[in-house]
């Protein structure tokens, strides 16, 4: 995405936390990135840094990528303080497996989240399972935009049949092994599969809380 509007000579920042990097500001490819130093806590990287860094930036508009709860809140908030429109993304919606995880969860969802959703400008989700979701918040249908993930490969319009040498389908599954990644729907359609004579092979590579 920012290397598109990157691209079409749109000027723009990143301001992400410093999750697998180093912290500190840099030009990647052009694009100036603000790596926040991050406080973990329940697995949420936390910043307060990015509270006074938003509050000074220079901005048009807010594009705000919802995932992990903090830093969508936070850049929402400010939005509305400085009267900006914002946009947000949504990449996935929490969830906790631990009986104290899912009361903080639940709070989030129904105070902060609500906030964020009611106030944005337009809201862009993945797929169109999420607009039942969204409208449960009280958000008008005009506000939410469907944009299917981005795909660089070119899809066969051909089936390709199983040889004898590989009497198998291979599947590969790269993915945090974890509740959000939603590994037991996959395995439910595998068993569908199973169930119709369909002989596969899957493997997982990846580490998560629940690969044990």
């Amino acid at each position: 995405l920012v290397t598109k509007l990157h691209a079409l000579d749109f000027p723009l920042e990143i301001f992400t936390s410093n999750l697998n990097a180093e912290h500190g500001d840099s030009v990647e490819n052009g694009i100036i990135v603000h790596r926040l130093k991050k406080i973990p806590f329940i697995q949420t990287p936390i910043s307060f840094k990015l509270i006074w860094k938003l509050l000074f930036v220079k901005v048009d508009i807010f594009h705000i990528h919802l995932a992990q709860p903090f830093f969508p809140v936070i850049a929402s908030v400010i939005a509305v303080l400085r009267r900006k429109p914002y946009i947000i993304h949504v990449r996935a919606i929490v969830d906790s497996d631990n009986f104290f995880g899912k009361i903080l969860i639940s709070l989030y969802i129904n105070i902060a989240l609500r906030f964020v959703f009611i106030f944005a400008d337009k809201i862009i989700v993945l797929t169109q399972s999420y607009i039942d979701i969204l409208t449960k918040y009280g958000v008008p249908l005009k506000s939410i935009v469907v944009i299917p993930n981005a795909t660089d490969f070119n899809v066969s319009l051909e089936s390709k049949s199983l040889s004898e040498n590989s009497p198998y389908i291979n599947l590969l599954a790269n993915g945090r092994v974890d509740h959000q990644k939603n590994y037991h729907f996959m395995f439910r359609c595998l068993a569908l599969l199973k169930a119709k004579g369909v002989n596969f092979r899957l493997s997982i590579v990846s580490k998560g809380r629940m690969q044990d």
